[in-house]
């Protein structure tokens, strides 16, 4: 995974960080062990690597260390890509929109019968008009359908049908913002290291790591005001 490389990178520069503020020096060990996890899987890729047709044991040691080189190198091609085309985790998808990411329901009741996977299908299709990330929910999940502005949060439908005879029917959305757990864990240790740096009197790492706080959460944030934003108009839509 090329952002596995990210995370070496932040790791060390908090090991830099350490030696301001000693405690961030946890750090080092998790940047040294992420390194070696991949290296270490470079490296047994370039030893499973068969090569029948060459004879010479030197040779076929330098194609292992070469297949090697080329595992540790890929993901670092794909990550300079993925940065070159803005196909980062901070990348929007779709246009504008603001609503407030609170857990919102729309409620309507309908005399016209229709199946609770031909409302989603159109609330689907309104959802992809506006160019967000749309998946939909398995049959175990607890929702229906998953709308994203980006890769930091997401705001998750959940449609429930109440038949009451001769076709009529009450239909209720229900629309829930959600901060995936790889977003608020950094998130919770970049605030708690920024509030245990300050009472340590280190006011320059407290405000890297508060501006970098600020900036994640600011940005999950907005990624979620705009899916709200776009999961509002379309359940308005279709419950108008």
């Amino acid at each position: 995974m090329p952002e596995w490389y990210l995370c070496i990178v932040a790791l060390a520069c908090l090991s830099v960080l350490g030696a301001v503020w000693h405690p961030l020096l946890l750090a080092a060990p998790l940047c040294v062990l992420a390194l070696t996890a991949s290296l270490g899987q470079a490296a047994l890729s370039g030893a499973r690597a068969s090569f029948p047709e060459v004879t010479s044991q030197r040779e076929r040691l330098g194609l292992k260390a070469l297949t090697a080189l080329l595992h540790v190198l890929q993901p670092l091609a794909r990550l300079r890509g993925r940065l070159r085309s803005a196909l980062t985790p901070l990348r929007r998808h779709g246009g504008g929109g603001f609503a407030l990411p609170w857990p919102r329901t729309w409620s309507v009741w309908t005399e016209r019968w229709q199946s609770g996977e031909t409302r989603l299908r159109r609330v689907e299709a309104r959802l992809r008009r506006q160019g967000r990330l749309v998946i939909l929910g398995g049959d175990y999940d607890g929702w229906d359908v998953e709308v994203r502005a980006g890769r930091l949060s997401a705001v998750r439908i959940l449609l429930t049908l109440e038949e009451h005879g001769q076709g009529r029917q009450m239909v209720r959305f229900r629309a829930v913002p959600r901060v995936p757990p790889t977003i608020l864990l950094p998130l919770v240790m970049l605030t708690l290291g920024t509030l245990l740096s300050a009472f340590d009197h280190a006011a320059g790492v407290a405000a890297v790591l508060g501006s970098l706080a600020m900036m994640l959460g600011a940005a999950a944030f907005l990624e979620c005001a705009a899916a709200m934003a776009t999961a509002r108009d379309a359940l308005d839509a279709e419950t108008g």
